[in-house]
């Protein structure tokens, strides 16, 4: 008996969830305020993350306490907001009921992070979205002592629990340790907290992705420490997947969280870096059972909840983020030069290539071609493919084909779907690609090709 109730009662929360929302929103509206009203902001700080807190959750009563690892943070009713410092590094945000998650803080900057019961989860908004929560926001709310004291227990009971669960990916997947030279004469310090504009060279998609998938991003731009460079131009900058679940009936929402790890500096030195990207599939239209519009029977409506599968998370190639270094680093004086970390890499004329028909897309649905074929043509002797370059960057681990077969015009490689399309950026002009084509005598010649995506 208790194994189908379980079942129903998601159901019904699910049917109920889509349905109570908009009521409760109207019935629990705050009075408007003026903005200085209950207002404390907190200030930037050179040696800790600033950190502000929300609860969102509509129709929620009483007061939550939320906590960081092992302490209170805040303890706060709807529509409230609280602020604390905490040290740099990943910490583990969660509350008494909400779920929570990792968050990755760089020191010296300011984190908004919004509970949301009707997910209910932890988000990390962004920092516009983070002003507009904090505008929306009825009052600041500080900690007592009483609410220390009745925090206690609850810390007790469930952060050992928490902490055994989430010791592995408290530290990142696949982080290589920095150990400080023994003497940095002559060396330039960069500081913790030094900021890098990192492009996603990756689409990422929670249907697709798995937990500890490397993902690359590229430096956007030559970064300087009191005028040396610390990072050239298209510097590579890894990331691991470290959380994904995919969307599901019952609109569970597919998710995704990635952590940054490293980037190469100047001299070579592998540089920890911290940053984070960590989001949710987003539901569009009304996406309500027509049976429950239909004044149909709550088993009617809860039979076409089922059905209603939550969107995937995903993030496309070409969005820029800012990492930050972990911790302080000394590296060695680059000398002048004029180069990008990616080098040059000389493209034949001799061979063209082309995409065999369009790559229809739909990345917010999950949906791409089993098989990516590309065509070189005028070539007799071809005995391995690879993807070496993207956008004009030269990724690091070559993509190969998965077959080749011999054709009238040339040859036709063939490329995983998703393999080949996480690479591809939207729209007719194409992304443009260079493979790496192997003669069975050891030689190679370049190929390039514009890939166009078509987005269904």
């Amino acid at each position: 008996m208790k194994r189908l109730f379980i079942p129903f009662l998601v159901a019904v929360t699910a049917v109920l969830g889509m349905l109570l929302p908009p009521l409760a929103n109207a019935a629990t509206e705050p009075p408007q305020q003026k903005p200085q009203d209950n207002k404390i902001y907190g200030e930037i700080r050179s040696d800790a993350s600033l950190v502000y807190i929300f609860w969102e959750g509509s129709w929620a009563r009483g007061s939550m306490r939320f906590f960081c690892d092992d302490q209170l943070v805040g303890v706060l009713r709807h529509r409230n907001y609280t602020f604390a410092y905490v040290s740099p590094g990943t910490h583990l945000f969660w509350s008494s009921v909400a779920n929570g998650g990792l968050v990755d803080l760089a020191v010296g900057q300011t984190y908004y992070l919004s509970f949301d019961l009707s997910a209910p989860e932890l988000s990390i908004l962004s920092e516009s979205d983070g002003r507009v929560a904090l505008k929306r926001a009825t009052k600041y709310v500080a900690l007592s002592q009483e609410d220390y004291r009745k925090a206690a227990n609850t810390i007790s009971k469930k952060w050992p629990k928490l902490k055994a669960r989430d010791t592995g990916r408290l530290q990142p997947p696949g982080r290589e340790p920095y150990t400080r030279p023994a003497t940095t004469e002559n060396m330039i310090r960069v500081p913790a907290g030094t900021a890098v504009v990192a492009e996603m060279m990756e689409n990422l998609d929670s249907r697709f992705n798995e937990v500890d998938d490397p993902v690359w991003f590229r430096a956007a731009e030559d970064v300087y420490i009191d005028g040396k460079r610390f990072v050239l131009k298209d510097a590579p900058i890894k990331a691991v997947i470290r959380g994904v679940k995919k969307g599901r009936n019952f609109r569970r929402i597919g998710r995704l969280d990635l952590t940054v790890v490293s980037v190469a500096a100047t001299d070579g030195t592998v540089c920890p870096m911290i940053g984070q990207l960590r989001g949710r599939g987003v539901m569009t239209g009304s996406a309500l059972p027509a049976a429950v519009l239909a004044g149909a029977s709550l088993a009617a409506a809860v039979g076409v909840a089922a059905l209603v599968k939550g969107p995937e998370a995903f993030y496309r190639a070409g969005e820029l983020i800012k990492v930050f270094t972990r911790q302080d680093i000394w590296i060695k004086p680059l000398e002048s030069t004029t180069e990008s970390a990616s080098g040059a890499v000389r493209v034949s004329d001799a061979v063209k290539a082309y995409a065999r028909g369009k790559i229809r897309c739909d990345f917010h649905n999950g949906k791409i071609p089993q098989v990516v074929e590309i065509v070189f043509e005028g070539v007799s002797d071809i005995s391995r493919v690879e993807l070496l370059r993207v956008a004009g960057w030269e990724i690091p681990a070559p993509l190969h084909a998965s077959r080749l077969s011999r054709v009238k015009e040339g040859w036709i490689a063939e490329f995983g779907g998703w393999d080949l399309c996480r690479f591809l950026r939207l729209g007719e002009a194409g992304t443009q690609l260079v493979f790496g084509l192997t003669a069975s005598d050891g030689t190679m010649v370049m190929a390039e090709a514009a890939v166009p995506v078509v987005l269904q």
